[in-house]
């Protein structure tokens, strides 16, 4: 009887399954039903190191008391455990087209990705899917500038000869200096306006006069004194002088206390306690506070402007012990 077709041992690059179904085919075409005769063939060409595996693995037991079945899936669970799902439906949604690969590669490999995702029914509807979103060109590599994703990268593990930093390599460093030629392109600009500080030379044994001008126009008035603190009030406290000016941002109202606040601030300008103005340099968020009646009162949030820039007098509080140390004596 001729036989068809050879049965080679198992190469160590070849996915397991697909010997197995190699072998299946042989057995169909050369007729061959016996179940002990088909063990007996898989054992003795296999290959040295399939056969050393399915010993360890069956220890104490002999190979040859086992179905063709149970060796197969024994080699299978422990060189091809089943993967998981997840992250072969991430592979396959992952995937995308080389700029060198023909869309009937692409696809062949969309298919080969889809054997563990389980998707059922809608196998056909992805693979369309993803064959449309998958055509796009593939961003550069931001670790060597290559067409692949940046997790496949050989280079992921590569110094910079550069920088020094480990994950990429010199030419794609985001650190390194930038060469290149200067070029100056000379334009004329004529001003709009007139600047009105005035300026001079000043002499050794003069009063300086730069900008002196511009300052008696803006109507201050002269101090004079020998005190450290110029403002001093009863009702006004100690403050910073140079300050940056501090307009905050008004803070959003909860709709049913919009129009009572409108109403109270109205009643505040009638009475003459504030007024309105379209600019300011100072402004405080404000706070509605509800109060028992039901009336609104309005109060502002200093902290985050003239609180933040006041001078506070503060007065230590002594200890228990230091009152004690000083009163220690007394009658």
């Amino acid at each position: 009887m001729p036989t068809y077709g050879k049965l080679d041992s198992f190469d160590e690059s070849e996915d397991w399954t697909q010997y197995v179904e190699r072998m299946e085919h042989y057995f169909n075409a050369n007729e061959i039903d016996d179940g002990d005769q088909k063990r007996d063939i898989f054992l003795s060409v296999c290959g040295k190191n399939i056969y050393k595996l399915i010993r360890d693995l069956l220890a104490p037991a002999n190979p040859g008391t086992k179905s063709l079945a149970v060796l197969t899936k024994l080699v299978k669970d422990h060189r091809d455990p089943v993967p998981s799902e997840i992250i072969q439906r991430f592979k396959f949604n992952s995937r995308t087209r080389h700029n060198d690969e023909s869309v009937r590669t692409f696809i062949a490999a969309l298919r080969s990705l889809t054997e563990h995702c389980n998707y059922g029914d809608t196998l056909n509807a992805m693979l369309r899917d993803r064959n449309n979103s998958g055509n796009s060109k593939q961003g550069d590599c931001y670790r060597c500038g290559g067409n692949h994703l940046a997790a496949d990268c050989r280079f992921k593990e590569a110094k910079c000869h550069s920088y020094k930093k480990k994950g990429h390599i010199a030419k794609k460093c985001r650190n390194k200096s930038v060469n290149g030629n200067l070029s100056e392109n000379h334009r004329e600009f004529k001003p709009r306006f007139k600047p009105r500080a005035h300026f001079m030379e000043q002499d050794e044994s003069s009063e300086s006069e730069k900008g002196k001008r511009n300052t008696e126009s803006l109507n201050s008035e002269q101090i004079e004194t020998d005190s450290a603190v110029i403002l001093e009030a009863n009702i006004c406290m100690k403050a910073k002088i140079y300050v940056d000016e501090s307009a905050r941002k008004a803070r959003p109202l909860p709709y049913a206390l919009k129009d009572k606040v409108e109403m109270e601030l109205e009643r505040l300008e009638k009475e003459g306690q504030i007024q309105q103005v379209e600019f300011s340099d100072w402004a405080a968020p404000k706070v509605p506070v509800v109060k028992e009646n039901g009336s609104i009162r309005i109060c502002g949030d200093y902290k985050v402007t003239v609180n933040a820039v006041s001078k506070l007098d503060n007065c230590p509080i002594p200890k228990t012990e230091d009152l004690y140390a000083t009163l220690g004596g007394g009658q």
